[in-house]
Parts: C-alpha cells; structure tokens; sequence
C-alpha cells in the first residue's frame, strides 16, 4: 500500500480513498487559492451553474483536482503557465489517463487566461461540458 492511496475491496468492487496527505494537501490549496481558482469558485459555488453543484480541491485517490461536479464525473482544472512546460504537460497527461480509465472522471482544463479575461467563454466551456454524454 502506498502512502497515497488506500485501497479498499467492498466485496462487491474496488475503491480507491484518497490518503491523510492528499486530503491535507487539498485542505492547504483550499486555504490559498489562485487567483484563477478564486474567480472560477465564484462561477460555479453554490449551483451557481445550471444548478450542478462543484466541489473545490478534491482529493481522488492520488490527486487533488481543482473542481469537480460529482454528479456528471466532471473535473474542471485551471491551467496556469506551468502547465505549457513539456514535462509538466507530459505529468498532466499521465494524470488525466488515470482520472479517466480508472476514477470514470471526464477533464476539462481551462487556461487562466480564459478564466481571468473572458470569463463568458469558460463559463460557456464549462456548461457545455456539463451538458455532455457522460462516454464523450
């Protein structure tokens, strides 16, 4: 067993839990959000979203995802300029696979430049994705 994953059998199926670290790590990004994080939480806090209801720094079995609606498996990640480096682009792939294949969860990154100068258009980005068949 890793120190960042716990894994359970239910008898019925598998499950993954997030560990006491990732939950503190998503504890800690919820105490200092990005400016990027802060004005997304503002879109979509409260069903202020076609009424979904989001979850801000989620802890997923080894990850902690930014904001996530629990209802339509959706995950929405604000990318900073870090994101545009080749290795931590190559990281978020690797990550999105795993959220995907084995968590069931859908991705949509949103530069924090959207986020922060044209805030109709993520918005937009985001609702579209809500709307979308959960196997698109």
């Amino acid at each position: 067993m890793s120190n960042t994953v716990q894994h359970m059998n239910d008898g019925k199926r598998t499950q993954w839990r997030a560990s006491a670290v990732v939950k503190e790590v998503a504890r800690e990004n919820r105490k200092k959000p990005t400016e990027a994080e802060k004005a997304l939480w503002a879109m979509l806090r409260d069903g202020r979203c076609d009424e979904y209801k989001f979850r801000r720094q989620t802890p997923i079995g080894p990850f902690v995802a930014d904001f996530t609606c629990p209802q339509v498996k959706l995950i929405v990640e604000a990318d900073g300029g870090i994101h545009d480096d080749e290795t931590q682009a190559r990281r978020d792939a690797e990550r999105d696979e795993i959220l995907q294949t084995v968590y069931r969860y859908r991705i949509l990154r949103i530069p924090n430049d959207v986020i922060l100068n044209h805030p109709d258009e993520a918005l937009q980005r985001i609702k579209l994705a809500l709307h979308e068949p959960a196997d698109s």
